[in-house]
């Protein structure tokens, strides 16, 4: 039973670091391709756009950074519909073992969810902050 369970953690490692592996690496391509499509609208337009340079080159370098550094991709799929499996698959592993009491723990991540959600929507204001902080830092 041991060999077996330490088989199906490390089957699920491997796959798991492949899964991230290449979702980061569809980002990292998503960035390139948005980089190479502003440098050649900036080109095109260039002298005629109402884009200076650091206007573009914040659009090329942080802008399109933004999408790599978001691992879209990935959340796409392990934050909407696969998180709910594993939460419901391990309560309902944590009922079969600890009954009741199992509830507990749920009912305590029930009370965190929203705690966890207002400071993410800080966070998020404080990246909009610094973003902004640097597109006039970039036209300088």
């Amino acid at each position: 039973l041991a060999l077996l369970l330490f088989t199906a953690s490390a089957i699920k490692s491997v796959c798991m670091h492949q899964f991230w592996m290449i979702g980061i690496r569809c980002g990292m391509h998503c960035q390139s391709a948005l980089m190479a499509r502003v440098f050649d609208a900036g080109i095109k337009l260039r002298g005629r756009s109402a884009y200076d340079d650091g206007s573009l080159v914040n659009l090329m370098l942080v802008d399109a950074c933004r999408i790599a550094d978001r691992f879209l991709i990935p959340f796409l799929h392990w934050g909407f519909w696969f998180s709910f499996i594993i939460l419901f698959v391990g309560i309902f592993a944590l009922y079969q073992m600890l009954g009741v009491a199992c509830l507990v723990g749920y009912g305590s991540m029930v009370v965190i969810a929203p705690v966890a959600y207002k400071l993410g929507r800080k966070v998020k204001r404080a990246a909009a902050v610094i973003q902004k902080k640097r597109d006039v830092r970039s036209k300088v």
